[in-house]
């Protein structure tokens, strides 16, 4: 119950913190959001890192969905989505796929 709690005031911060009807969209959906990790772990090694947003709501799709780090890097989908980031070759060209999914907020720019 505590769990749930936790994890139903860390999405209504959310939606307040971050301002952003999609990122509550992306956040119901695991497989999205190990996708967008993986993007943001890759443009975070090799870019720019996270904004505060971007930091909160990182840590809070890990709560919502019980992700672990360290099964990070053996996650097909977050694998994925490093190499879809990866893929685009540029942090300009990456920074504008984040915009255009509306989340373009979680990422220093």
């Amino acid at each position: 119950m505590k769990k749930l709690f936790t994890i139903m005031l860390l999405t209504m911060s959310m939606s307040v913190f971050a301002g952003s009807s999609k990122i509550d969209q992306y956040l119901q959906n695991k497989n999205l959001v190990l996708q967008v990790l993986g993007a943001g772990a890759y443009y975070e090694d090799n870019c720019a890192g996270y904004t505060a947003v971007g930091d909160f709501y990182r840590n809070t799709a890990m709560i919502l969905h019980d992700i672990e780090e360290d099964d990070l890097e053996h996650n097909i989908l977050f694998n994925a989505g490093y190499d879809i980031a990866k893929y685009y070759k540029t942090c300009s060209r990456v920074a504008k796929e984040f915009n255009l999914l509306g989340v373009g907020n979680l990422i220093q720019q």
